[in-house]
């Protein structure tokens, strides 16, 4: 039995009436939702409330090997010196911020976006159904 022929047998003893529960569920003090305000300046400047990305607490794979690699990258130039003389300067920028700007424009990989399945499994998995 394949994964597919395993979901819709688990679909069919749920139940399209535990479902429809399962996502209507409120969110409760467990999952807790955070605010940022975000400053946004082009087109126009504005101030708005909105929630925390998701991925601020669950990052993707393709995040997570960029955040190490700019990390890397910054560490790499500890102890390099920055200033050579008074009032001369050895590089325009200091050398941390002139190894991660090497990284620019470097691809890290697809996010990989869940089917439909994946999601309502995950969920039911988190609501105690399953």
């Amino acid at each position: 039995m394949n994964a597919h022929e395993r979901i819709v047998r688990l679909l069919k003893r749920i139940g399209k009436e535990k479902v429809k529960r399962a996502l209507e569920r409120p969110v409760t003090a467990d999952t807790p939702k955070f605010i940022q305000i975000v400053h946004r300046t082009k087109p126009r400047d504005i101030w708005y409330f909105r929630a925390v990305p998701e991925t601020a607490w669950n990052p993707t794979l393709p995040q997570i090997m960029a955040r190490i690699a700019f990390g890397r990258a910054a560490k790499k130039a500890k102890g390099v010196k920055f200033k050579i003389d008074e009032g001369k300067y050895a590089y325009d920028m200091p050398p941390a911020a002139i190894a991660v700007k090497a990284l620019k424009g470097r691809k890290f990989g697809r996010t990989y976006k869940k089917k439909k399945w994946e999601e309502l499994l995950e969920k039911w998995i988190e609501y105690g159904y399953i």
